[in-house]
């Protein structure tokens, strides 16, 4: 019993470290003393240690400027500028001005913390630079437009899901959905690359043209079998078709 304790205790101490991000920090620093080798390693692990306190600060004040505004008001645009200022200032005189990956990313994934995880892996490979690179601020801007645009047509899809599901069930027939979202690409493949247009290509499926694809994907329905689909699928499969018109940083 004792050990099926301990084990339970050892267990529970390891998710603390994993969810707390600890466990990531401590095996970071000890890499970077490895890699640098500093003469004072106490020294260089206070100084890593503040850099991260530092930076999380500022990544929390400039997603809660960015989070002031929807990003389809005028505003939102300050918004973008005063975060990029936020964390392009140095932490100390020891930094020099600008932007990093780093606290990019941190800031990126701080937006899309509730995005199903797989989505916004998918999302950050297209968007996230490397840690080291120096971010300017029409990459910035994309970035943090393409994340809070994202959520948006999340939810639209969301939403289209709900209008099909008929029975109150969470499944829908596969073959309707398949129709309905080959009307969402289309109506998207037609738009720029530019994130806000995608979400507006989605918005503008009307009822009429919604209810010409059921009514045909029913008929079909009829003389075949299908199976069903669930919400989760769904949005990941309209995530799919967003993410084939967003702009790749690199």
């Amino acid at each position: 019993m004792a050990g099926r304790s301990d084990d339970k205790n050892l267990e529970s101490r390891r998710e603390y470290l994993e969810r707390s991000h600890v466990g990531k920090w401590v095996r970071d620093s000890l890499s970077k003393i490895i890699a640098n080798r500093p003469e004072d390693p106490i020294q260089f692990l206070a100084s890593y240690f503040e850099s991260i306190r530092e930076k999380g600060n500022r990544v929390v004040r400039a997603h809660q400027v960015l989070v002031l505004t929807h990003h389809s008001r005028l505003a939102f645009e300050d918004n973008v500028a005063t975060a990029y200022q936020i964390l392009s200032t140095p932490s100390s005189s020891k930094h020099s001005f600008g932007l990093t990956g780093s606290a990019y990313k941190e800031l990126l994934r701080t937006i899309l913390r509730f995005v199903p995880e797989t989505i916004e892996d998918d999302v950050m490979k297209k968007i996230s630079p490397r840690d080291h690179e120096f971010i300017p601020l029409d990459v910035f801007h994309h970035g943090i437009l393409t994340a809070f645009v994202l959520k948006d047509f999340l939810q639209q899809s969301e939403g289209l899901h709900a209008c099909l599901d008929s029975q109150s069930n969470g499944q829908v027939p596969q073959i309707l959905c398949e129709a309905v979202l080959q009307e969402l690409k289309e109506s998207v493949t037609t738009t720029s690359t530019e994130p806000i247009s995608i979400l507006q290509a989605g918005a503008r499926l009307n009822e009429a043209q919604i209810l010409g694809c059921l009514e045909e994907a029913e008929t079909e329905a009829k003389s075949s079998l299908t199976g069903s689909m669930s919400s989760d699928e769904f949005i990941r499969h309209a995530s799919d078709i967003f993410l084939e018109k967003v702009k790749p940083i690199r």
